[in-house]
């Protein structure tokens, strides 16, 4: 009968290993480095107004980790030097969309964020960062 426990406890062990969460706000400054790249890149190109979509996970689904990271690119890409009217709906230029993946074998996490003419799927620009645990 005492096997039965100790089982279940290895499992949640297990289980809470290989969900280690994506800390944004330890990433921040990594976060504003690649929010200030898109925005530089955007005004070379000319575009004024972007739509930030949802990050997502490489499924397609927003997570608690994608979440947070969409909003903290958002207040970077927000207050960047470069000028881009962020807009949470209508029309804009560009279309700003992200995935976070965890590899977890590694214990590191793959953000790639792109943006891409709205109404059509023609790339912008793109940037892909690997963060540490």
């Amino acid at each position: 009968m005492i096997a039965v426990p100790i089982f279940v406890l290895i499992v949640v062990l297990a289980a809470s290993v290989s969900a280690v969460p994506f800390p944004p706000e330890r990433h921040s400054q990594k976060i504003k480095k690649i929010a200030d790249f898109m925005a530089a890149e955007l005004m070379n190109k000319g575009i004024k107004t972007v739509i930030v979509k949802p990050f997502a996970d490489s499924k397609g689904r927003e997570t608690a980790e994608s979440k947070a990271v969409t909003e903290n690119f958002l207040r970077h890409l927000s207050s960047a030097r470069w000028k881009i009217a962020v807009r949470s709906s209508g029309e804009a230029e560009a279309t700003i969309t992200g995935i976070l993946m965890h590899f977890e074998k590694k214990d590191k996490w793959q953000l790639r964020v792109r943006a891409a003419r709205s109404g059509s799927n023609e790339i912008i620009t793109s940037y892909t960062a690997i963060f540490n645990k």
